[in-house]
């Protein structure tokens, strides 16, 4: 009797301290940070790829961090570049350097926040002309953030192709001897910025397409980005920034009175 209430004993013992156990693991499991943010950034980046911007945008700057701050940025660069009414363009344009100013500020040393500080401040600087650009400093400000993203990461082809932006867009706003005089621009610089792009993502329909019209920038009979231009328009669009570039470069294509190859 006594050993069958040993045995007995024994076993609520197990029960117990297997319950303890299955306890103490689900309160482990229930205690680990979810993380959500990694949630709702996957979400914005699916709002981006569809063509959402505005909703991108709103998603990803409610994280809270730089990675947030640059895709709402993106988001906004391209809705406020392609998308937006005339005098939306102004509104969109600026809250888009304003989110990238807050990543550079949540991730200094992160070359992709400096880049997309550039792309934001350029893309305005497009909307507002050179007077007012001018007026801002722009040109300064595009340089030092396309630099800083360079020395953070030299191999980073985005960064390439925002400071190629800036030799041409200077350039194209001064001419090329005050360009030179004032800025230290150059044509040469700007081609070997371009080339260093495609040479790092030629797999890349934007940088081929945004090179291409850097290059028209300079020259617009540019026999080079004529065939950047046909070599991108004949890349698939993955996703919808890029279907809104397609359709740009396509609209410059046909501009330029140039007819695509038999």
């Amino acid at each position: 009797m006594d050993q069958e209430k040993g045995c007995i004993t024994e076993t609520v013992r197990r029960r117990m301290w297997g319950r303890l156990v299955l306890a103490w693991v689900l309160g482990l499991a229930f205690s680990l940070p979810f993380d959500a943010d990694a949630g709702s950034l996957d979400l914005a980046r699916t709002a981006y790829a569809e063509g959402r911007f505005i909703e991108a945008a709103g998603i990803a700057e409610g994280l809270g961090t730089a990675a947030g701050f640059m895709l709402a940025a993106r988001s906004l660069q391209v809705h406020g570049h392609f998308i937006a009414g005339t005098d939306e363009v102004d509104r969109y344009l600026g809250q888009a350097i304003d989110l990238a100013t807050e990543a550079v500020r949540a991730d200094p040393k992160n070359a992709e926040a400096h880049v997309q500080l550039a792309t934001a401040i350029g893309r305005h600087a497009e909307a507002v002309g050179s007077f007012e650009a001018s007026n801002r400093d722009y040109g300064t400000r595009i340089r030092e953030a396309a630099e800083k993203a360079l020395a953070l990461d030299p191999e980073m082809a985005e960064a390439h192709l925002a400071m190629g932006r800036w030799h041409a867009g200077v350039i194209d706003a001064l001419g090329s001897f005050v360009a030179g005089m004032l800025y230290d621009a150059s044509e040469d610089a700007a081609l070997e910025h371009f080339e260093r792009a495609l040479e790092l993502r030629p797999d890349s329909k934007t940088i081929m397409l945004e090179c291409a019209t850097g290059l028209l920038v300079l020259d617009d009979g540019s026999e080079h980005a004529r065939n950047l231009l046909v070599r991108g328009i004949g890349m698939d669009s993955r996703d919808a920034a890029e279907a809104l570039r397609h359709a740009e470069a396509i609209e410059r294509f046909e501009a330029l009175g140039w007819t695509p190859d038999p």
